[in-house]
C-alpha cells in the first residue's frame, strides 16, 4: 500500500502519467443492463498514479451547443475513475489547456491525497492551539520534525469536509493558514482534527485527506482514514 506521509507534496517531474490536466478523452461506459457501451466526452482535471478526476461535457449547456460542466458552478464534487480503468476504456481526442482561472480553482499541482499513513487517528479530544496539538502528536510518537517544516499546501485557504459517525458527509469548513506562505503539514493535521473531532469516533482506521472537488472558489478535501473510502481505491 502506497503511503503519503507528511502533507501535500508537490508532484515530482519524474512522475510520468498517461494523462495530464486538459486532455480531452472519449470515455466508454457500459450501457443499460450491461448491454453495449455509451460514449461520452470528458476532460482531465487532476490525475495521479491511482485515479483521475475529470470534467464532463454537458450537451445541454450553452443553448444546446454543449460545454464543460464545471465552468458555471460555484461548487462540485469531481467525477472520478481509476487510472487503469481509464486507460482501458478511453480514447485521446485532443488537449485543451486549462485557463489561468481553472488552474487557480482546481490546483492540479496539488496531490489527490495527503496525511494518510501518519499513524494519527481522529478522536474527540480538542486541541485549542497548534502548540497543544504538537505536544499531543509528539506523545503519540509523531514529533513535529516528522512533518516538513516548509509549507506543503501552497495556498492560504482550503475547504475540509468532515464525515459523521455513520459515514455521511457534513458541510465543509473553510481553513485559512496562520502562516503567510501557506499551510504546513502539522497545522493542516491540527485543523482537520478540530473539524473532525465533534463527529468522532469514526468508522475507519487512521487519518487522511482526499481531494473532493471545489467549493466557493477553493479546493475541497474530504476527511477520512488511511484508505480512500470515497472510491474504495487503495492508496
Amino acid at each position: 500500500m502506497a503511503r503519503c506521509f507528511g502533507a501535500f507534496r508537490q508532484k515530482r517531474s519524474s512522475d510520468v502519467l498517461p494523462f495530464r490536466p486538459g486532455d480531452v478523452l472519449e470515455l466508454s461506459d457500459p450501457g443499460p443492463h450491461g448491454i453495449g457501451t455509451i460514449q461520452h466526452r470528458c476532460r482531465v482535471i487532476l490525475a495521479d498514479h491511482v485515479q483521475v478526476m475529470y470534467e464532463p461535457w454537458w450537451q445541454h449547456l450553452e443553448g444546446g451547443c454543449g460545454g464543460w460542466g464545471y465552468r458555471s458552478l460555484r461548487k462540485a464534487i469531481y467525477y472520478r475513475i481509476g487510472l487503469s480503468a481509464l486507460v482501458a476504456n478511453s480514447r485521446f481526442v485532443r488537449h485543451e489547456t486549462l485557463s489561468s482561472e481553472e488552474l487557480a480553482l482546481h490546483r492540479p499541482d496539488l496531490p489527490l491525497r495527503a496525511l494518510c499513513g501518519t499513524g494519527w487517528t481522529w478522536d474527540r479530544v480538542d486541541s485549542p492551539s497548534l502548540g497543544d496539538f504538537a505536544r499531543r502528536t509528539a506523545d503519540a510518537g509523531l514529533p513535529a520534525a516528522a512533518f516538513d517544516a516548509k509549507p506543503l499546501l501552497l495556498l492560504g485557504r482550503v475547504w475540509l469536509r468532515p464525515i459523521g459517525p455513520r459515514g455521511g458527509p457534513k458541510s465543509p469548513v473553510l481553513v485559512e493558514s496562520e502562516r503567510s506562505d501557506g499551510l504546513g503539514g502539522l497545522e493542516l493535521l491540527w485543523r482537520a482534527h478540530r473539524i473532525q473531532a465533534p463527529y468522532a469516533p469514526v468508522p475507519w482506521v487512521g487519518a487522511g485527506l482526499y481531494r473532493e472537488g471545489f467549493y466557493r472558489g477553493a479546493p475541497s478535501f474530504l476527511i477520512g482514514g488511511d484508505r480512500d473510502f470515497a472510491d474504495s481505491l487503495p492508496i
